[in-house]
């Protein structure tokens, strides 16, 4: 059903997202998180090195002022230097990490398979709140941080809104599946969608529901959700992706894929650019949902999320292969497998 969940993998090997910063691309591949130059694609760093033991990672990367911070499924944080590679700290919590992890200010939040929410100080890896937020449930969610709010779901169906400051819970909705998407904020309101084939929106400040989607995919919502001109696009492991009217719920089109949809939707340059479990890649109009360009078949699955610099997305698939392709067209510009 989907994508197998993480827990289930006999010998997991993540789905971590390419991420840029200051020309440098960060990808992991084969247990190593790769820094290379992003114009000639010559290798800076990795880490860990040859000697170590390896690190599988789902979430993407985090870059922030000179330092790339990742959550590994060992259940350890790590915090490098972004030029060298090397490791400033670490922290271990009590679970694998699926989640990406997110930074407001000097705290890093991140979720664990422990059930537990972490503020870590991004200085030095020391815990910021009197204890870590017990949610009752394995957190594979990625938190999203809005007005001093950290915003998450767990595998136990609720989704959580805690205060930054303090670790201390504001509000917590119960739903009949479990959250493992990204929330999405998008002024006062909360987008998140679930394992009960179900995508809602939610006033982030207090958790009331403001709607429902008035139909049901077929499969879980495993993604994060985008916003653009007034609409919501997101994928569900049903093989569509759904465009939806943002302050009603209701659908505006829905297109099928040739695979389940667990990598985010970008847009560039006016495509919506999709990318699915059998390793196709669309470019739709996101106004119909008609073509913009024919369907451009990578051969493997996509299950991280793109990156998207200037013009061009950066897709990494399950054979760690990394495609560039140019967003108007979905020509691809170059590709590499990694090692």
């Amino acid at each position: 059903m989907g994508c197998p969940p993480p827990g289930a993998m006999v010998q997991p090997r993540g789905w971590a997202g390419p991420v840029i910063a200051d020309g440098i691309l960060y990808i992991v591949s084969e247990g190593r998180l790769i820094a290379m130059d992003v114009l000639d694609r010559t290798e800076i760093w990795r880490f860990p090195r040859e000697a170590e033991p390896p690190i599988v990672a789902y979430g993407t990367p985090l870059v922030s002022e000179g330092r790339i911070f990742i959550g590994a499924f060992n259940g350890k944080v790590y915090a490098l230097d972004a030029l060298t590679g090397e490791m400033r700290w670490g922290f271990t919590t009590g679970g694998p990490i699926v989640g990406s992890p997110a930074i407001a200010g000097n705290a890093l939040i991140v979720g664990s398979s422990d059930g537990k929410l972490y503020a870590l100080n991004v200085r030095d890896g020391t815990l910021l709140w009197d204890k870590p937020f017990a949610s009752g449930g394995k957190i594979w969610s990625d938190p999203v941080i809005s007005r001093n709010l950290v915003f998450f779901g767990n595998l136990a169906r609720r989704l959580y809104a805690v205060d930054i400051r303090t670790g201390l819970l504001e509000w917590s909705k119960e739903f009949d599946g479990a959250i493992a998407s990204t929330p999405l904020i998008v002024g006062r309101t909360l987008y998140v969608g679930s394992f009960d084939f179900n995508f809602h929106a939610l006033d982030a400040e207090t958790g009331f529901l403001e709607w429902l989607m008035p139909f049901e995919a077929r499969n879980w919502f495993w993604t994060r959700p985008i916003y653009h001109g007034g609409m919501i696009f997101v994928g569900s492991l049903d093989h569509h992706i759904y465009a939806i009217d943002a302050r009603t719920g209701m659908k505006k089109w829905s297109e099928p894929t040739g695979g389940g949809i667990r990598s985010a939707a970008v847009i560039v340059e006016g495509v919506l650019i999709v990318a699915s479990g059998d390793g196709t890649v669309r470019g739709l109009d996101p106004r119909t949902g008609d073509e913009r360009w024919a369907p451009r078949d990578l051969g493997t699955p996509i299950l991280a999320h793109p990156w998207v610099e200037g013009n061009t997305v950066y897709l990494i698939d399950q054979r760690n292969t990394l495609h560039a392709l140019e967003g108007r067209t979905g020509q691809e510009v170059w590709r590499i497998t990694l090692e």
